[in-house]
């Protein structure tokens, strides 16, 4: 089960919820990012350690534990944000990935749980879905590149499982 819900057009369609605009100057921004910011991005979401420890499966790095922790924890409160939009009966529609996306493939997954944190901003207390998700999926990039909403308040701090992580890379 895909955790939100697309549907097939003819043509693209960007169904993006109240913060539509946020969510497009987030696309935008994310076009102009310097190679050192893509980079920080893609470290921030763990990107080359999921793909060594999750997708293949090892366990021999000493930091696995907390890649998997990550993982974890980023996947539960995807899951929250996805009751949460289906509780409110609001559909994330999003027909075609961006060709901007393609160029900077190491931080496609920031980019896109920023995207997802911000349609479901306006949900946080529902469903079981909280701050604390919110600042797991658009915690990358608002350490990397900074705030993506007006009212966000501080930037979550570096979560312990990437401090974990970078000390053993």
């Amino acid at each position: 089960m895909p955790l939100f819900k697309s549907r097939k057009a003819d043509t693209p369609t960007f169904d993006l919820g109240p913060e539509a605009e946020h969510i497009k100057q987030l696309v935008q921004t994310f076009d102009q990012l310097p190679e050192f910011q893509v980079d920080s991005l893609a470290a921030q979401t763990l990107d080359a350690e999921r793909a060594e420890v999750i997708d293949q499966d090892d366990t021999t790095p000493p930091y696995a534990a907390a890649v998997r922790d990550f993982a974890g924890t980023t996947g539960d409160a995807l899951w929250r944000a996805r009751d949460a939009a289906d509780d409110a009966d609001s559909v994330h529609t999003f027909t075609r990935l961006p060709d901007r996306f393609a160029k900077n493939p190491k931080a496609l997954t920031a980019a896109a749980l920023a995207a997802r944190g911000l349609f479901t901003r306006p949900l946080i207390g529902t469903a079981g879905y909280t701050q604390a998700d919110y600042d797991t999926l658009t915690g990358p990039w608002r350490r990397v590149v900074g705030s993506i909403h007006p009212n966000d308040g501080d930037t979550p701090s570096t979560p312990e499982h990437l401090v974990r992580v970078w000390e053993h890379a």
